[in-house]
């Protein structure tokens, strides 16, 4: 296992007995998705951006929905006190200090974004919360926990799809946002919520890029598994088990609805075109 893996793996165990855990580790599946080849800072922001919450203290910032989704005091003391946490368990696992800092500026930016690494992780962020933290809300409604009555939900919903600036995940996000319509329903009875429909609703995302290297090396890349799986969601600890290296076992974490798994697999490479062949045929889906 690579220091970076071993990192994320301590980090996914820390995080857990958080009750919103997975909206944490959602985050970090929504950044590979939309950068691929992310950084172990931008995974592990992802990963402990609210952990904060899970940390009651004198210190602890509290919501309050009637100030508004983008109330910036709040926002300013839950991502620095999540960042502080976060660095301070970073240095007790004697990580570098380059990362700890990249990683604590991420997350204290986490709320508003504002370069392209912050932007990406506040777009996944957004992802995460309208896929996982949904109903969280609408069962607040009845009892108007945190403030929570229909407007303020729906306010929240619109706040966590308009901050996104990153065009691939606005297109993400429009389908997790018809929730927003369940949120009438929700108010007089909580029996009424239901999740959307959405199937028959795919998302595409198509993008092209030019790739600065050869072909042998651009090849060479997709055939080192290992390497190349790095950017596959949900897949890491990947390593061979024999010397031919045509044969893997890693992990991979699979989501379904409501329903979630971690499982250790094996698998098969199978080789195509030598590397340095002419450029194969773009498969068709």
């Amino acid at each position: 296992m690579t220091p970076d893996a071993d990192i994320l793996r301590r980090a996914d165990a820390w995080i857990a007995p958080y009750w919103n855990a997975d909206h944490l580790r959602r985050t970090p599946d929504w950044l590979r998705v939309l950068a691929p080849r992310t950084s172990t800072a931008m995974l592990l922001a992802a990963l402990t951006h609210d952990i904060e919450r899970h940390f009651p203290a004198p210190d602890a910032p509290t919501f309050d929905a009637r100030r508004g989704p983008a109330d910036p005091d709040y926002r300013r003391r839950h991502a620095e006190r999540s960042a502080r946490i976060v660095g301070d368990w970073l240095r007790g696992q004697g990580v570098d200090e380059q990362l700890v800092h990249d990683t604590t500026a991420l997350i204290t930016v986490h709320e508003d974004g504002g370069w392209p690494e912050a932007d990406l992780l506040q777009a996944a962020d957004s992802l995460s919360f309208l896929e996982v933290n949904v109903d969280r809300f609408l069962a607040r409604i009845p009892t108007r926990q945190n403030g929570l009555g229909p407007d303020e939900v729906r306010a929240q919903f619109r706040h966590m799809l308009d901050r996104i600036r990153v065009p691939a995940a606005r297109e993400l996000a429009h389908p997790l946002y018809e929730a927003v319509a369940r949120v009438d329903a929700c108010e007089g009875d909580p029996r009424h919520r239901r999740r959307p429909n959405l199937r028959g609703t795919p998302v595409i995302i198509e993008e092209r890029f030019t790739i600065a290297a050869p072909v042998a090396d651009v090849w060479a890349f997709f055939l080192d598994v290992p390497r190349s799986s790095a950017c596959m969601p949900g897949v890491d600890d990947v390593e061979p088990v024999d010397d031919q290296g045509q044969n893997y076992r890693g992990r991979i974490q699979v989501k379904v609805g409501p329903l979630k798994a971690r499982l250790r697999d094996g698998g098969r490479a199978r080789r195509g075109a030598a590397a340095g062949a002419p450029r194969p045929r773009r498969p068709r889906h």
